[in-house]
């Protein structure tokens, strides 16, 4: 299992392991994996728990205008880009176990840099008819790709799940 051997190589619990769930990445989750499904319902926004909702009158913290849980992961992501509380260091990179700035993909190699920056660029944000904040689909970000999918933009919006959904655990205990 390459996803367990990562882990250990890393020193990541699996409670600190989040799979793509729509795709191909739902085979993982008979594993005991945690699954990222983008058409998830929007989560109660953690900074508002206790929190009265207006629209349902109880204190169980307040749901952003968003049409899906990808959407709510992309705004929260978007607005610690913008406030300048999230930075990416390229330092560490590591591809099949060697450091480095570029990976392939398909037959062209890339920098690492420009696949995240045209991944986070192809994400647009806009409103649907109910006026709920949404994305660009996967295929409009693909076409704005050249056909690429924006995984690795993907993977750094899915960093949200787990400020969401914070939760305290015994980090060495799932190695």
């Amino acid at each position: 299992d390459e996803i367990k051997k990562a882990r250990r190589d890393f020193n990541v619990p699996s409670s600190h392991t989040l799979v793509d769930a729509d795709g191909l990445g739902w085979g993982v989750l008979e594993k005991g994996y945690v699954g990222f499904k983008a058409t998830e319902a929007v989560a109660i926004e953690p900074e508002t728990k206790g929190t009265r909702d207006p629209k349902t009158g109880k204190r169980d913290g307040i749901k952003g205008n968003y049409e899906n849980f990808k959407t709510q992961c992309w705004y929260r992501f978007a607005s610690k880009i913008n406030e300048g509380i999230v930075s990416i260091s390229l330092d560490d990179v590591l591809v099949n176990g060697a450091r480095t700035q570029t990976v392939k993909v398909g037959k062209k190699t890339y920098k690492v840099k420009d696949l995240i920056v045209a991944d986070l660029r192809s994400s647009k944000k806009g409103h649907n008819i109910d006026k709920k904040k949404m994305m660009n689909t996967k295929e409009n970000q693909k076409s704005m790709l050249s056909g690429r999918s924006p995984d690795h933009g993907d993977a750094i919006m899915m960093r949200e799940y787990f400020e969401i959904f914070k939760s305290p655990t015994n980090y060495f205990s799932s190695l």
